[in-house]
């Protein structure tokens, strides 16, 4: 028997351990750390997703350059056409825009006014509907009731009014009474109106305003990129790996899912137990499911002409879910035309249907196409068609569909689903064709998640270096976060639980179709409702009542997360409640007690939530995250829901690549074996629990998972079974002296943790600053004499610091005398005594560490990249630079060494640190020979990790073994506080295989 390799898998870390069954002997052990899929920004410990902020931020900055780009075009068309003048913009842009547009359409304007028309409508330029993004008219810009105006009322006051455009609507608003902005406008409103515009001041420049020159400037105002396709992001067919999945509203699969429920569908009544359909039946029932989007059990009774007491076992569902597709189209054609189209034709409709994404593009195909009327063309566009994929392709699908459609196979056995699909040529359970035939794990797939995907590939570069030092293992074990096998009576449970749930959601599903008109009410849509249910109807933030299921969903109220998601990761039901769009907007990115702790308005929020509690109508998990005063977020981590199972699931696909023999070790069963075997006190000394804050116990973990056969799993089922408490004496020991064995190579293992040395994530903080000057243009100070900047700030989310900061002093008194108010009884902004709302303020404050982005605009830098440390040749002092991931980058675009080792003279280099560099505190330890690894027993007491650096070259390290920041008591374990003047000791490096070596820069 050969090796085993044991794997104990986590989003930040994978412990492993490969031993030698026959010879009773552990090879090695050791630990593997890497980032979570999460940075630290240096915002005091709190930590955010990486890729989400940015790609926001990126997004807005690409529409805002767009629009930058599009405006700049227009005026330099309106500039040659003498439209637009640079020399006297300032008049231009004093034009009142609603007049001209309003006077332009029936009177003559100048070219200058006719040019200041066009700018503004380039402004606004309205909403393009998309109706593969959803955007319906059931949407909430159609019908809405926050403080915006709905394009529905919009447009029915323009016809109601009398008028032709939305400018000539909006002009006659009083802006004093009415705004008339804060509304939502369609595209088409504009386009209307610049035709009306053009038409009539043609009439008087016919010689300026041409055709060309008209498409031309449409071209530039309307102009919009179409979505960008996400095709090569759909995930693999499961039999088919080169194909994409199939959607879920093509005909193929709606056929495929109605033979597939047939094949499943069983009948019971007096004379048959537990019969699969007859040939006939299926036939019978197959072509009736094709006309309908459903049928209940007693309509599939009735036409199967199946009398007396009958069941079916799929009775839990509810309901056959027939051709939704055809049911939708066959009612915009007309049944009878509808069934005249060949499966092609009726193919081709859907085809057309499924990528058309705008509108009036579809309305006049159909009518020129299909001959539709204009009203059954509009009936058209706004059809709604499932919008999710399928797991198989739709060559898969052909495939199998054949068979699916016979009621027996020629063995004469009853079809069913994996008879169907063996009969295709697949295996539900077949993985790839590569099983066990490569030496080495392949390029890792594309998992679109930044947690998954950073774990397997760390598992690659693992895997495949400890094949390159010990070979391919016989047999590798993957502990999987699993229940183990339950009792009868708790898997019972479990399927009521569920079974009462689903009857939940589908009796939210009709309430949402029928009061709401929500058509395929979403995932979001039902959770919305529970919560609304759960917090007795209100929001908890405010109090305020929610009356109404359409008052729920006009847009007033979201759902919110109690702990912010970007700094927990938490995505549960149990972090979840309704908020305000408005208090939503004022929490941010904060816990309720980090937005609101300390005043009488997080009081009201924790009575109103602990009231619901004791009326047992709110969870209490839920009441905890209330109250939680910061975030865990290691504990989050391990909890979400594509950790470690999903992980390890996916990675016993992948390892199957190298072996054959890819086993699962369930979590429950890893924890039990440890205790037995006494492992639990190689890390915690006489105290049997697992040390969690030790990395070690991750190999712990995977030299367990090694060792565990496959009669211990039985063993422990055996036990759950008959609800026994598992016994010491039934899992017997591996070897005689493993126990020692297992200590030994533990306390040998030296933590590898992955450098955070890429140039890359983001460069600098959000906010942006200006030098605030004096009177005589010169800086102003502060009384340390530090450097003023200026920053403007939301009024509703102020710190009491930054309150007695604002430069206006009469700002300042109203905004503290409206922050004193009780919440419930002042305005929704500060007022000054004029009346005007205060929304946002200018705030002046003293920075020392911020950067020049470009002229007269800073910002405060990002994180530290490496801090660069020189000695004095003579006297011995060191000094320390440390720099920014900003000025790393400008490095690097510069074409210039991302570390400048370059020394000032009298001075040498000695190293450059990044996060997670190791360095061996040691001044005495004397080195024979690079090449050859470091005693593990002699050093590992000695390695600290560069855990942070401020721009002060101040330095905090932490042994590499330590995994947690504070104990239990509040203690910092670990620790190391150092500056670069003080920091003696050898930069080394650990390998995947937790071997050291020296590491000279």
């Amino acid at each position: 028997m050969g090796l085993t390799l044991g794997l104990d898998i986590g989003p930040n870390s994978i412990g492993w351990a490969v031993i030698h069954p026959e010879e009773n002997n552990i090879v090695s052990t050791g630990v593997r750390v890497f980032p979570e899929g999460v940075e630290n920004y240096g915002r005091g410990g709190s930590q955010e997703s990486k890729n989400v902020s940015r790609r926001v931020a990126r997004g807005t900055r690409r529409q805002h350059q767009r629009f930058k780009m599009r405006r700049d075009n227009l005026i330099f068309q309106l500039s040659k056409l003498g439209m637009y003048s640079k020399s006297n913009s300032q008049a231009f842009y004093h034009l009142d825009p609603y007049e001209i547009r309003s006077r332009g359409v029936s009177k003559k304007l100048s070219l200058i006014e006719f040019g200041r028309a066009l700018y503004h409508i380039n402004e606004r330029r309205g909403f393009l509907s998309n109706r593969k993004a959803g955007d319906s008219e059931d949407s909430k810009i159609y019908n809405t009731k926050d403080d915006r105006i709905g394009i529905t009322d919009t447009e029915k006051a323009i016809v109601d009014s009398g008028f032709s455009t939305l400018g000539q609507y909006l002009f006659s608003l009083n802006p004093h009474e009415q705004r008339r902005r804060s509304r939502y406008t369609l595209r088409k409103m504009y386009i209307n109106e610049f035709e009306l515009l053009w038409s009539k001041q043609a009439e008087y420049y016919a010689d300026i305003l041409t055709e060309s020159v008209k498409d031309k400037i449409s071209g530039t105002i309307f102009f919009q990129r179409k979505l960008k396709s996400q095709k090569d992001k759909l995930s693999k067919c499961t039999f088919e790996p080169k194909k994409r999945v199939s959607p879920k509203s093509s005909p193929t699969f709606q056929n495929y899912r109605i033979l597939e429920q047939v094949a499943r569908l069983r009948v019971t009544t007096e004379t048959r137990k537990a019969d699969f359909l007859t040939q006939d039946e299926r036939t019978k029932l197959i072509e009736m499911l094709n006309k309908k989007n459903k049928m209940t059990f007693k309509q599939v009774a009735k036409l199967l002409n199946i009398s007396g007491d009958v069941s079916f076992n799929l009775e839990h569902e509810k309901a056959l879910r027939g051709n939704n597709t055809f049911y939708e189209l066959a009612k915009i054609f007309r049944n009878e035309k509808w069934n005249k189209f060949k499966q092609d034709e009726k193919n081709e409709i859907w085809h057309t249907l499924h990528f058309s994404d705008d509108p009036e593009w579809l309305k006049q195909y159909a009518i020129n196409k299909w001959l539709l009327s204009t009203e059954d063309a509009e009936k058209l566009s706004k059809i709604t068609l499932e919008k999710d994929y399928c797991r198989l392709s739709h060559k898969a699908m052909t495939k199998i569909i054949p068979f699916l459609e016979k009621a027996c196979t020629e063995k004469g056995e009853p079809m069913t689903y994996d008879k169907a699909v063996r009969e295709a040529g697949y295996h539900h359970s077949k993985i790839n064709q590569h099983e066990g035939k490569m030496i080495k794990l392949p390029a890792t797939p594309d998992f679109r998640n930044p947690i998954v995907q950073q774990a397997m590939n760390e598992i690659r570069k693992l895997v495949n270096t400890i094949v390159d030092e010990y070979g391919n293992p016989e047999t590798i074990k993957v502990e999987l976060v699993r229940e183990l096998k339950l009792p009868r009576v708790r898997r019972e449970k479990i399927f009521n639980e569920n079974q009462t749930r689903r009857k939940e959601h589908n009796q939210i599903r009709e309430i949402l179709t029928t009061d709401v008109g929500i058509k395929f009410p979403s995932r979001d849509d039902i959770i919305k409702y529970k919560l609304w249910e759960e917090s007795d109807r209100t929001c908890l933030y405010t109090g305020n009542k929610i009356h109404s299921v359409s008052q729920l969903f006009n847009g007033e109220y979201e759902i919110e997360h109690i702990l912010p998601y970007s700094k927990s990761l938490d995505d549960s039901y149990m972090n979840k409640t309704l908020c305000h769009r408005d208090k939503n907007l004022e929490k941010g990115n904060q816990t309720p007690e980090e937005a609101w702790g300390g005043t009488p308005e997080y009081d009201k929020i924790i009575e109103r939530v602990y009231r619901l509690v004791k009326e047992k109508k709110f969870p209490y998990p839920k009441y905890k995250r209330f109250l939680q005063k910061d975030i865990k977020l290691e504990e989050f981590i391990h909890r979400n829901l594509i950790d470690t199972a999903y992980i390890a699931t996916e990675v016993q696909k992948y390892l199957k690549y190298i072996c054959t023999d890819v086993q699962s070790v369930p979590g429950t069963a890893t924890a039990r074996l440890r205790q037995f075997w006494g492992l639990n006190t190689v890390l915690s000394g006489d105290l049997d629990i697992k040390n969690r804050e030790d990395h070690r116990h991750h190999a712990v973990d995977a030299l367990v998972v090694a060792t565990t056969e496959r009669k211990y799993i039985q063993h422990f089922s055996t036990f759950h079974h008959y609800k026994r408490e598992p016994k010491r004496e039934h899992f017997p020991i591996p070897w005689e002296r493993f126990r020692e064995d297992a200590e030994t190579s533990i306390n040998q293992i030296l933590v590898s943790h992955k450098i955070k040395n890429a140039v890359k994530g983001r460069l600098h903080k959000e906010s942006m600053y200006g030098i605030i000057h004096d009177k005589n243009g010169e800086p102003k100070l502060d009384n340390k004499g530090q450097i003023l900047y200026g920053i403007r700030k939301s009024a509703l989310r102020l710190k009491s610091s930054e309150i007695k900061k604002i430069a206006d002093p009469m700002v300042k008194q109203a905004v503290m005398g409206w922050y004193g108010f009780d919440k419930d009884k002042r305005p929704k902004y500060p007022l000054l005594p004029s009346g005007v709302p205060i929304k946002r303020v200018r705030v002046h404050d003293p920075h020392s560490n911020v950067i020049e982005l470009r002229p007269g605009v800073f910002v405060e830098p990002g994180s530290n990249h490496h801090i660069v440390i020189f000695e004095h040749i003579e006297t011995g002092k060191r000094v320390g630079k440390v720099v920014t991931l900003f000025e790393a980058v400008r490095r690097k675009k510069h074409k210039l060494p991302i570390v400048d080792k370059t020394p000032e003279d009298g001075y040498r280099f000695i190293m450059f640190l990044s996060i997670n560099d190791i360095v061996l505190m040691d001044d005495y330890l004397e080195i024979q020979d690079i090449s050859k690894p470091l005693n593990p027993v002699k050093i590992w007491n000695k390695l600290y990790r560069v855990q942070k650096m401020d721009a002060n070259n101040n330095i905090i390290l932490r042994k590499i073994e330590i995994a947690v920041l504070k104990d239990d008591y509040g203690n910092e374990p670990g620790i190391l506080r150092k500056s670069a003047s003080t920091l003696k000791g050898l930069k080394v490096r650990i390998n995947y295989l937790n071997k050291c070596y020296p590491h000279f820069d």
